[in-house]
């Protein structure tokens, strides 16, 4: 994305290591020093790199790693078209860190779960149906695109949800919504109600986990191994005290009632 060219390079090396002059610069790269300035000048409007003066010498530095980070993400939002409504927040190494605050990215956000979960796992667990706020965000029309874009995609959904979840369901979104959900590849299980007397969500994929609340417009999503196995490993447990059930048996019952 920065598409430095070699000389860049080679003046930002410098300055990894100390604080420097154009002339200290153009000695130690071999680039003329005409050329060190023109480059500096450069980066400095890319917001890599500053200046300070100390006892009456102007020396460059890099940028703060904090605002050179501002910088790249500015252009990254750019480039990708980014909503000003999502923040991307960066950890150590590999690991990091979206918010979503804004209805059209939460939207496209479940889209693109499901997609990262083609021909793979998705693991789920939410609060009762009425405290999630899901039809804050979605549609009828949205929710069950979303369940046929979930089979088209060979999805392994693995679900904890309450009792009686398939239930509330038909009743708030009809027998249209049981047969676009019927079908998919799914391991559920149902535990207490009393566990989930709240409105968030967790999602977890093979790449991240996603924490949820609709109610307030809010997403996170987490790219950190450590936590996605601390999360996987809860999955893990709550399954194994928990009551299978056959999501696409309920439904035909469900149905046939109805």
């Amino acid at each position: 994305m920065l598409d430095l060219s070699k000389k860049e390079r080679k003046v930002l090396d410098v300055l990894k290591r100390e604080k420097s002059t154009p002339l200290e610069i153009a000695r130690t790269t071999k680039v003329t020093r005409p050329s060190v300035y023109v480059i500096l000048d450069k980066l400095k409007k890319r917001g890599l790199v500053t200046t300070k003066i100390e006892q009456g010498k102007k020396y460059w530095l890099l940028e703060d790693p904090r605002n050179i980070e501002e910088a790249l993400y500015a252009t990254k939002k750019f480039l990708l078209n980014i909503s000003e409504a999502t923040e991307e927040v960066h950890g150590r190494s590999e690991s990091n860190i979206v918010l979503y605050k804004k209805r059209s990215d939460l939207q496209k956000l479940i889209v693109d779960i499901t997609k990262e979960a083609k021909n793979s796992h998705l693991y789920g667990f939410q609060g009762s149906n009425q405290e999630i706020g899901w039809s804050k965000i979605f549609s009828k029309e949205n929710t069950n695109k979303i369940n046929r874009l979930v089979k088209e995609n060979k999805v392994i959904v693995e679900g904890v949800m309450p009792a009686d979840w398939f239930v509330e369901h038909i009743q708030q979104w009809g027998k249209e919504w049981a047969e676009d959900f019927s079908g998919r590849m799914t391991i559920s299980h149902e535990i207490d109600k009393k566990y989930f007397k709240h409105g968030a969500q967790l999602f977890a994929t093979r790449k991240a986990v996603y924490l949820l609340s609709f109610n307030e417009s809010l997403a996170i999503e987490i790219r950190n191994s450590e936590i996605q196995k601390m999360v996987l490993s809860m999955f893990d447990y709550m399954q194994s005290h928990a009551k299978k059930i056959d999501p696409n048996e309920i439904l035909r019952r469900l149905v046939e009632e109805s």
